[in-house]
């Protein structure tokens, strides 16, 4: 993923490597959500548009199922593994 001049800055690298990370741990244990504590009411904004819910009492704490963003890991998973097998040769015999 790259991340365009304008949100540069922004810690976006980082969270996709995050998802990364917990895409790839989802594959040995299970993991049912995310929890991140935003450093401020900016942020939490922020983690609310990629999905992420408040907590009730705590609203820089906020919290995320896995179930979303797994589902599309695996998808760009698979269509990385077709894009493979379509530009690999075909041997001729």
């Amino acid at each position: 993923m790259a991340v365009s001049f304008t949100c540069q800055g922004r810690r976006l690298g980082k969270l996709n490597d995050t998802f990364w990370r917990v895409f790839e741990m989802s594959k040995h244990v299970g993991i049912a959500f995310l929890t991140v504590d935003a450093k401020n009411d900016r942020a939490a904004t922020c983690y609310e548009w990629l999905g992420f819910r408040p907590l009730i009492n705590t609203p820089l704490q906020l919290v995320s199922s896995t179930t979303t963003f797994l589902d599309a890991f695996r998808e760009r998973e698979m269509q990385d593994q077709v894009q493979a097998l379509a530009t690999t040769e075909t041997p001729t015999f």
